[in-house]
Parts: structure tokens; C-alpha cells; sequence
């Protein structure tokens, strides 16, 4: 298992964010993944674990860390 060369710390408005995103039904998949991402990172899930257990490929995960570390993702739905 390798470490993660990207990590992620969600604020607590980050989380509520996240969470009603996931809630809502008009939210498309892939941001609710990516969403599902960030939260098993911030968890402290491997980038494997992750992708193993939403079904992705890992690289998704790390450029979904990599956006999220590097400010350039964010969810406005």
C-alpha cells in the first residue's frame, strides 16, 4: 500500500457541503464520487482502498486529491 502523495483535510463547512451533495438527487454521479473521495481521504484511506471500494480506477484519486490539494476543485451545485 502506498502512501497518499496528496492529502486531504476537509473543514467541518466542507463536510456539511459534501453531505448534502450526496444527498441530493440532482447531483450527477461523478461529483458524488468525487465527493466520496474526499471523504475516504480525509478518513485516511490509500488511494487503493478507495478506488477498490467505489469501484474506480486510482488514478481518478489522485486527480481528484491532487485538484482538491491544489484549489482547483470546487462543487457548486
Amino acid at each position: 500500500m502506498t502512501r497518499a502523495r496528496y492529502t486531504v483535510h476537509l473543514r467541518d463547512d466542507q463536510c456539511q457541503q459534501h453531505g448534502k451533495i450526496t444527498r441530493a438527487r440532482r447531483s450527477i454521479a461523478r461529483d458524488i464520487t468525487h465527493v466520496y473521495v474526499l471523504m475516504k481521504s480525509d478518513a485516511g484511506l490509500s488511494d487503493e482502498q478507495i478506488a477498490d471500494q467505489l469501484s474506480i480506477n486510482t488514478q481518478t484519486v489522485v486527480r481528484v486529491r491532487k485538484r482538491f490539494v491544489d484549489g482547483c476543485y470546487a462543487l457548486t451545485r
